[in-house]
């Protein structure tokens, strides 16, 4: 006899399964991009420019300020892109391959109750996804930002990338011994559903202070690298 033979799983490899909605192997991959990338693609700009000389020809066309603002958000805004297309990219495997899954089963049977933008998603399916990738945006944005402050001060093209990902995981194993109900680092928060946490805020707080404080004092001082 014929059977409904329905399964979440069936249509699916890692690659077009949900990597912001489900913990798997995909996921942790896609993290795992997220923070290789948004830490490369340009935090090493600072570095590349004052090696190359370019510094020395841009300092005669605009001021310091002008030049690290400019760069900041560069590099904030190109990681956040290049985090988000991937998850873009699945979002629209997932639909071809699964159809009406994205709306319809997965709202019914796998949103736990505490899951991030959730009232939003009962409201708007759009307007969950287009969060969640700003979510991914800010994320990626976040990383690029603590990378090239790493590269900059330690003048090394490469080094902000390693130790970015070393300070979250270091974060996270010692926050959560003295704090054992939290646990949402940014590895975890990036492809997932779960809220943030004092962790998170923490992480995010370690990533982005010291950058802008830096940058800030090199400004001031108009001794920028």
């Amino acid at each position: 006899p014929i059977r409904d033979t329905f399964n979440k799983m069936s249509l699916q490899s890692p690659w077009v399964e949900n990597i912001m909605c489900s913990n798997s192997t995909a996921s942790y991959i896609y993290t795992l991009y997220v923070f290789i990338f948004s830490g490369f693609i340009y935090a090493d700009s600072l570095v590349l420019d004052k090696e190359s000389g370019l510094l020395n020809i841009i300092a005669s066309k605009i001021d310091y300020k002008t030049y690290i603002v400019k760069t900041l958000v560069y590099n904030f805004f190109i990681a956040g892109v290049f985090a988000v297309i991937p998850a873009i990219v699945n979002l629209c495997l997932w639909f071809t391959v699964r159809t009406n899954v994205p709306l319809v089963y997965f709202n019914i049977m796998n949103m736990h109750p505490d899951a991030l933008f959730l009232g939003v998603f009962l409201k708007s399916h759009l307007a969950f996804y287009i969060l969640h990738f700003i979510k991914i945006f800010l994320c990626g944005g976040i990383i690029a930002t603590f990378a090239i402050f790493i590269n900059t001060s330690l003048n090394n093209k490469y080094i902000g990338m390693v130790v970015t990902f070393i300070m979250d995981i270091l974060l996270s194993l010692i926050l959560v011994r003295v704090m054992p109900n939290v646990g949402v680092s940014l590895f975890i928060f990036v492809s997932s559903l779960m809220k943030p946490d004092i962790l998170t805020l923490i992480i995010f707080l370690v990533f982005l202070l010291p950058s802008i404080i830096y940058f800030a004092l090199r400004i001031k001082e108009r001794d920028i690298l």
